[in-house]
């Protein structure tokens, strides 16, 4: 009896030496992890932004007063602190940065804008910058206007503005390589614009549909060549600005963009480069906040839409599905007060041109020329046209004659190009053509 006792307190001594081990090792893990995953504080901000500092050149940036001198303030050059003294802004927009972000920037997680747009950064983008958890605002690269450069500084805080897609390579950051997944992880992120780069090469990450909180989403300009749209876009339900022009994306546009019916501005277009989406266009008789959707120069089939004008739009200013394969005909525009710009040229609409003498006489372009539109030329109703800059009625078959008071209505003082050549016309009143004086040479194709 005695020895079994003694074996069993042995026993249960074993095991009791054996689960002491067992926790020591734990419980020296998490202290061991906690050591390496220290949480963030005032130290962790200063160092990231002084190993920004060195990896950008610093002491040659166009300002860095403030910067190293005791902990990260508001006198440091383009940060804010809260009031624990946590960097909570970064804005170092056009400041002459040159060299790389530095994988330690992930640190700065209380940060909710970074904007480092309108330098010379090159290299990748670090994919350490999906911890900075806080983020609402990155603004890594994109359009930056000589004339104008504080309007296009970053995306307009009001979402019913739009946003310019600039010219190609208007631009001085260079980064280059895929956009990081992580990019998926910043669940606080309202905008986001990596544009003009063309060393940011595709597949857009289809993480991009975790961003539940997005509102503006600015990708042209990148080479996405050889690459589709992540169908996940379709999970942005809070977006309101979705412009990835001209940047090569090729396959169907994804059925999952009808969920996106807050959206006010959808760019899809442009050219050189440009996209080369396929397919119908989705269903927008929903997305009643629209003020320009624009998918010009794509490889687009199907009917265009006739219920632009049936009185949920109103505040729709552009209209561009040029250079597609659209069939279907002209809508009217007695609903569309606010239209600026109809740009149909280059698709195989049908049927006689009528509804255009319903455009508002603000309109600036009206463009529906290389179309098989027929039937005589509207004698009267026409608006007078007070800023109409460009107009294409070229190459239809259209018929009949052109009023001497059509040409009366069209000259104002912005008026430059204005084509009507390639038709059936018998009569085109050229003494009017000729007597409109606009805005200088004006190109009648006549």
């Amino acid at each position: 009896m005695l020895s079994t006792n003694i074996r069993f307190m042995k026993s249960t001594a074993m095991r009791i030496k054996i689960l002491s081990i067992i926790l020591l090792l734990f419980f020296s893990g998490i202290t061991s992890q906690a050591y390496f995953q220290y949480p963030k504080n005032v130290s962790s901000d200063r160092a990231a932004l002084m190993d920004l500092y060195e990896a950008t050149g610093g002491e040659h940036w166009d300002n860095n007063s403030g910067w190293g001198e005791g902990e990260p303030s508001n006198e440091w050059y383009g940060i804010k602190t809260n009031g624990q003294g946590r960097v909570i802004r970064v804005d170092l927009w056009k400041n002459n940065l040159k060299g790389q972000l530095p994988e330690s920037v992930g640190n700065l997680d209380k940060v909710t804008y970074l904007n480092v747009k309108n330098n010379k950064l090159t290299g990748e983008i670090p994919s350490s910058i999906g911890d900075m958890a806080s983020l609402e605002w990155l603004v890594l690269q994109g359009y930056n206007s000589q004339t104008k450069p504080l309007r296009f500084k970053e995306p307009p805080e009001d979402i019913y503005h739009s946003y310019h897609r600039g010219k190609r390579l208007a631009n001085t950051n260079d980064f280059h390589g895929t956009i990081p997944s992580s990019i998926g992880d910043l669940s606080n992120l309202k905008r986001l614009e990596i544009a003009q780069g063309p060393n940011i090469v595709g597949p857009i990450p289809s993480e991009i549909g975790q961003l539940s909180n997005l509102e503006g989403l600015y990708l042209s300009w990148n080479d996405f060549s050889g690459t589709t749209l992540p169908s996940s876009l379709g999970n942005l339900t809070n977006l309101r600005h979705l412009m990835i022009a001209s940047a090569g994306l090729e396959g169907e546009l994804p059925s999952s963009l009808e969920n996106l019916t807050k959206l006010t501005v959808i760019h899809f277009g442009g050219s050189d480069p440009r996209n080369y989406l396929t397919g119908e266009i989705p269903d927008f008789s929903q997305f009643t906040e629209l003020r320009v959707v624009i998918m010009s120069k794509n490889n687009l089939t199907g009917t265009y839409p006739s219920y632009w004008n049936n009185g949920n739009f109103t505040y729709l200013r552009t209209i561009g599905f040029a250079w597609n394969d659209l069939t279907g005909t002209l809508h009217g525009f007695d609903n569309l007060p606010y239209i600026t710009s109809f740009l149909m040229s280059g698709n195989n609409l049908t049927g006689d041109i009528d509804a255009l003498t319903t455009v508002p006489a603000r309109i600036q372009i009206i463009s529906i020329g290389w179309n098989n539109l027929s039937g005589d030329f509207p004698q009267n109703g026409w608006p007078d046209f007070y800023q109409l800059k460009t107009t294409f009625f070229s190459a239809n078959s259209l018929t009949g004659d052109i009023p001497c008071s059509f040409w009366q209505k069209l000259d104002n003082p912005k008026l430059n190009i204005a084509k009507f050549g390639g038709n059936n016309f018998n009569d085109v009143c050229s003494s009017g053509a000729k007597a409109m004086s606009g805005e200088g040479s004006i190109d009648l194709g006549l």
